[in-house]
């Protein structure tokens, strides 16, 4: 009876951890900060043909589109300087990327017209995560960036629900052992 006792105390401290982080994570997903207005980026040396993909090694906040052009040359727009200008990309170093959702070309189409193609990613942070990019080339060449922050304190605070959801699950474990332990021993009755 004692281990049963035990296990369900457990039980059902891991549930409540478990529902808890879960209900927390929930709500920052739900909360998303307003975009950026779309800017756009100055023309490359060649008309823009297709986005090759985005690369985030420029540093903390910061992500340069690399596209293929007209004259056959790959170009990044910004460097590891964070330079704002086109420059030839020898060997582009790209991050993991994903096609743009209808949202944001919505928002691009309605700065920039027709989008060719579209691609996203979310760049570093350093203690905030960076904000998630969006990068359009429109059908006449143009190439659009459309951004959207990430709340810093809505990130730290589901980092520290985690944090804090398993110290609670390690402190009720170690509270239900003890109070268990502790059980006064019952004297045998001599007949």
């Amino acid at each position: 009876m004692k281990l049963l006792k035990i296990f369900l105390s457990l039980v059902i401290i891991v549930v409540c951890v478990i529902v808890v982080e879960w209900a927390g994570l929930q709500v920052v997903s739900w909360i998303k900060l307003p975009y950026d207005p779309p800017v756009r980026l100055p023309d490359p040396p060649a008309k823009a043909e297709a986005l090759l993909g985005i690369s985030i090694e420029c540093g903390f906040f910061c992500s340069s589109p690399i596209i293929r052009a007209a004259d056959g040359q790959s170009y990044r727009y910004g460097t590891r300087l964070n330079a704002a200008a086109w420059e030839i990309s020898q060997d582009p170093e790209l991050d993991s990327v994903s096609d743009c959702g209808k949202k944001e070309i919505r928002k691009l189409e309605a700065a920039g017209g027709k989008i060719q193609q579209c691609l996203l990613t979310g760049e570093s942070g350093e203690f905030c995560p960076g904000p998630i990019v969006s990068y359009a080339i429109t059908s006449n060449g143009e190439i659009w960036k459309l951004s959207q922050p990430r709340n810093c304190m809505l990130e730290t605070m589901a980092n520290l629900g985690l944090i804090f959801g398993v110290v609670g699950l390690v402190l009720g474990i170690v509270i239900v052992v003890l109070i268990n332990e502790k059980e006064p021993v019952k004297p045998a009755v001599e007949p």
